[in-house]
């Protein structure tokens, strides 16, 4: 029986995802989650299988707090524009969990999805604007995200932080441009 260890599973995760938001999920090593917790390596797979199972939960972690950003988006009261607020505003606050979501390749990214899980209900509240035209809300949405990904990618390489009001503003008119050429 291995010995009692002196951290749970969630705090090792929580320690890993730290780590990562603050120096990019390639620092995330044994030597450095230990180092921080200031334990050997050991004790980590007392929890753990491996390496690989604790940035899997740490990945996890990171994930759902993204999915907070964006359901807090589309219970607001203009969903899809604040869906793309919200992108950007992850961006900036998390550039770290960001570079490993959106500018990494996911194969590289333990437990990563390729898919996005919030797609399916952002094509569902926008194609309902659009009178229910699914094909028209998933273009929409489609070149909406290159442009906010576009802003949010300028924000997490330094080379221009968008404030809330600029951020707002420029999803709106964006919006507005491109809802009025689908329809």
């Amino acid at each position: 029986m291995p010995p009692k260890t002196k951290y749970t599973k969630d705090e090792i995760a929580k320690e890993a995802l730290e780590i990562i938001r603050e120096n990019g999920y390639d620092s995330l090593n044994a030597r450095s989650l230990a180092s921080r917790l200031k334990i050997s390596t050991m004790p980590l797979f007392h929890s753990y299988e491996n390496m690989e199972e604790i940035k899997k939960a740490a990945v996890q972690m990171g994930v759902e707090r993204y999915n907070k950003y964006m359901s807090d988006a589309m219970s607001s009261d203009e969903p899809f524009k604040n869906v793309g607020k919200a992108y950007i505003s992850f961006a900036q606050e998390e550039p770290e969990l960001f570079r490993m979501f959106f500018m990494t390749p996911t194969s590289k990214i333990a437990g990563l999805s390729d898919t996005d899980p919030n797609t399916e209900k952002v094509t569902h509240i926008v194609s309902e604007m659009l009178d229910g035209n699914r094909d028209a809300g998933g273009r929409l949405l489609f070149e909406m995200w290159i442009f906010v990904h576009g802003i949010a990618a300028l924000s997490v390489t330094g080379k221009r932080v968008f404030t809330d009001e600029e951020r707002a503003e420029i999803t709106s008119s964006v919006f507005r441009r491109l809802k009025g050429e689908t329809q």
